[in-house]
């Protein structure tokens, strides 16, 4: 199956820790521990190069599918 649609249904993000410089990059931790019914659960954590937890993310995302190969039979309103 491959996605149609993917919105964004409800978001948290918690602030942790202070940045002690200007940062020039993070690292993000991305797992999904639950996807089904047409939802996913998605957390990302944000780390600082020095090894700091920065940033929790969570977000419920409402996802919606095609079987592979079906794509003549989609609108073209669908696809976008």
């Amino acid at each position: 199956r491959r996605p149609t649609m993917v919105n964004n249904v409800d978001h948290t993000l918690h602030f942790h820790a202070e940045c002690s410089q200007p940062l020039t990059w993070v690292i993000v931790e991305l797992e999904s521990p639950w996807a089904a019914d047409s939802r996913a659960l998605i957390r990302m954590r944000f780390w600082s190069p020095a090894g700091a937890l920065l940033a929790t993310a969570v977000q419920e995302m409402l996802i919606r599918t095609v079987p592979n190969g079906a794509g003549s039979s989609v609108s073209p309103a669908a696809k976008l």
